[in-house]
């Protein structure tokens, strides 16, 4: 499910997922990723999707979990291309950080 990472006094929240999955439903449908941030030690798919909060996306999340959220296939595609090349960018991002 959807939970809150960061702590509410650092200052921003936002909806927050590790499913990539999840988070291509969420862009398909139109909601805004504010930060793809990687997560190297985690298990998940190594990045979390922090999205600007709107009321929908729980009930959207709690659809998705069900297998009762339906997305059309070509848009589905078209943004998993657009991530793909984000995470590229994040990837590069954080090596040069790294790096340093």
């Amino acid at each position: 499910m959807g939970e809150v990472i960061r702590k509410k006094s650092e200052g921003m929240t936002s909806y927050d997922t590790h499913d990539l999955g999840l988070a291509i439903a969420f862009l398909t449908k139109g909601h805004e990723l504010i930060n793809l941030q990687p997560v190297p030690d985690c298990e998940c798919n190594g990045y979390v999707f922090h999205f600007k909060t709107a009321p929908e996306l729980k009930k959207l999340e709690e659809a998705y979990w069900k297998g009762h959220l339906f997305v059309d296939a070509k848009h589905h595609n078209d943004v998993s291309l657009e991530l793909s090349e984000r995470f590229a960018e994040v990837e590069e991002e954080y090596s040069n950080d790294t790096d340093n």
